[in-house]
């Protein structure tokens, strides 16, 4: 993904007692298109007051650091209600260690050694993240539709959500709205998901478009390795799946923690689309 137009300064942190990461990172940063503000901490107690002061976009936190670890840091800063979006570094990586910064609601964890394009990726999704996006949600049960905006206003992303009742409804909004994205139900009474996607793309030839369907099938699975489509949410599905659907779309680097934890157990905060 390429940056393009004007970007506020991103106030980041870089937490690390290691001199060389911390310059590496700055570096990183500095190369990033984007307009850094950057403030370094050496030791674990120095990142918690920094992360606590709540004024960081973004924080890269390394895990083992003197006086306090990154994790108890980080896991600290959540409990006064601190939401910076987190990137947790460290040399060692194994599951459990990710599945704990799923928990404390790190965006990303990166192994050491890393490159300065990973950090730079990271910017750039954050930046991604934080610019409206508009999407086009297409179900013609209202109660589905109702479950699965809810889930949608918990993405990452700053979503702007219009509502469409059906495939011909559909079209009509996408003609007069050019959405950035469409959550389209395949199962809809008269024109059914598939032919509304072809409509769509006669108007878009690369329309993004996140298919839907509680129904499971070969047939599906074969047509998304063919590349016929994009992206195809299985119900039940969750905010982290509704993340990841996106990043794939707009061709972001995907995070180390998209798979990390168990999604049978989702966080309070995040809901299921079950219907």
């Amino acid at each position: 993904m390429t940056i393009s137009g004007p970007l506020p300064p991103l106030s980041i942190l870089i937490a690390d007692d290691s001199a060389t990461i911390r310059r590496f990172v700055f570096d990183a940063v500095q190369a990033a298109p984007v307009a850094p503000d950057i403030v370094e901490a050496v030791d674990g107690p120095g990142c918690l007051e920094h992360l606590s002061s709540g004024s960081f976009d973004v924080a890269f936190v390394d895990v083992n650091m003197p006086g306090l670890s990154g994790m108890e840091a980080l896991a600290e800063s959540r409990r006064k209600g601190i939401t910076t979006f987190v990137v947790i570094m460290s040399s060692e990586m194994d599951r459990d260690r990710l599945a704990f910064a799923r928990t404390l609601g790190a965006y990303d964890y990166l192994a050491k050694p890393f490159t300065g394009k990973d950090v730079s990726a990271i910017l750039e999704n954050y930046v991604r993240f934080t610019r409206p996006t508009s999407a086009l949600l297409v179900d013609d049960s209202a109660a589905t539709r109702s479950v699965i905006k809810r889930v949608m206003e918990d993405s990452l992303f700053e979503l702007q959500i219009d509502e469409a009742i059906d495939g011909p409804s559909a079209i009509v909004a996408y003609q007069s709205g050019q959405h950035d994205i469409v959550f389209l139900d395949i199962n809809m009474p008269g024109l059914s998901g598939i032919d509304t996607l072809e409509t769509l793309r006669k108007i878009k030839a690369d329309v993004k478009v996140a298919l839907i369907t509680a129904e499971r099938s070969a047939e599906l699975d074969r047509s998304l390795a063919e590349g016929k489509f994009d992206v195809l949410l299985y119900k039940p599905f969750f905010a982290e799946d509704v993340d990841q659907a996106l990043h794939t779309l707009f061709g972001l680097r995907q995070p180390s923690l998209v798979d990390a934890g168990s999604k049978s157990e989702p966080e309070p905060a995040r809901e299921q689309v079950a219907i």
